[in-house]
C-alpha cells in the first residue's frame, strides 16, 4: 500500500472547543498509541476527504504532528448522526511497521455487471473480511472475481488469491458470496387467486 502523509495541528481541550473547530472546516481528533500519550489534534476536512478518496479507511499515513512524524491508521471515524458523510471526529493509531496489524477490509467483487446482464443476483454473506498482515501490506479492498461464476456457485475464503503476507482470519469454509436466481414474486392475479382459495 502507498503511504499517504498528512500534517495536522494540535488542539486545545475544553467545553465548546470541538464545535469551535467544527465551525472552522477542521475535523476534532485524538492520536494515540502504545507508546505515547494521547495528542489532541485539530484536521482540515479537505486534507482528510482526500486521504480517504485515495486510499479508503485503511490509509497508511505518516502523520506529522508539532515536527514529528508517526505511522498511524485510521482506527475509527465518527460521523454525524444525521449527515452520514459528515465526519465529526477522527481517531488515529500510532502503530509499529515491523508487528503484523488486524483490521477490517472491504470485499470489492471485480465483474458484478456480467452477473447482472444474465438475470442472476450476488448474495453476500460477507461484506468484509478480518486480515493480519503488516502495515504496509494492508490492502484497500479484497478483490474477488465473479466473472466466471454461475447461478450455485459460492466463494469460500479459502477459495481467496491473495497476496503474500496477508492473512485472513475468518474460517476458511465461511461462505463470502454466492450466485444465485432473483425472487420472482407472484403476480397479482395469483395472489387474489390464492386469497380466495383461503376464504
Amino acid at each position: 500500500m502507498k503511504r499517504l502523509s498528512l500534517a495536522v495541528d494540535l488542539r486545545k481541550l475544553g467545553k465548546g472547543e470541538s464545535r469551535r473547530i467544527r465551525r472552522e472546516g477542521l475535523i476534532p481528533g485524538i492520536v494515540y498509541g502504545k507508546d505515547i500519550e494521547n495528542i489532541p489534534v485539530k484536521v482540515a476536512k479537505k486534507n482528510f476527504y482526500d486521504i480517504i478518496s485515495k486510499a479508503g479507511r485503511n490509509a497508511l499515513i505518516d502523520l506529522t504532528v508539532n515536527g514529528v512524524t508517526y505511522p498511524v491508521l485510521i482506527k475509527e471515524v465518527q460521523n454525524h448522526y444525521l449527515k452520514n458523510d459528515v465526519v465529526i471526529h477522527v481517531d488515529f493509531q500510532k502503530i509499529s511497521l515491523n508487528e503484523e496489524i488486524t483490521a477490517n477490509v472491504p470485499v470489492r467483487v471485480i465483474g458484478e455487471g456480467i452477473i447482472e446482464t444474465k438475470g442472476w443476483v450476488i448474495s453476500y454473506q460477507l461484506r468484509e473480511l478480518e486480515i493480519e498482515c503488516l502495515p504496509d501490506r494492508l490492502p484497500e479492498f479484497i478483490d474477488i472475481d465473479v466473472t466466471n461464476l454461475t447461478v450455485g456457485d459460492s466463494v469460500k475464503v479459502k477459495d481467496l488469491k491473495l497476496p503474500e503476507g496477508i492473512k485472513v482470519t475468518e474460517d476458511p469454509e465461511d461462505v463470502i458470496l454466492s450466485i444465485i436466481e432473483p425472487e420472482i414474486e407472484e403476480t397479482t392475479e395469483e395472489a387474489e387467486e390464492g386469497e380466495q382459495a383461503t376464504v
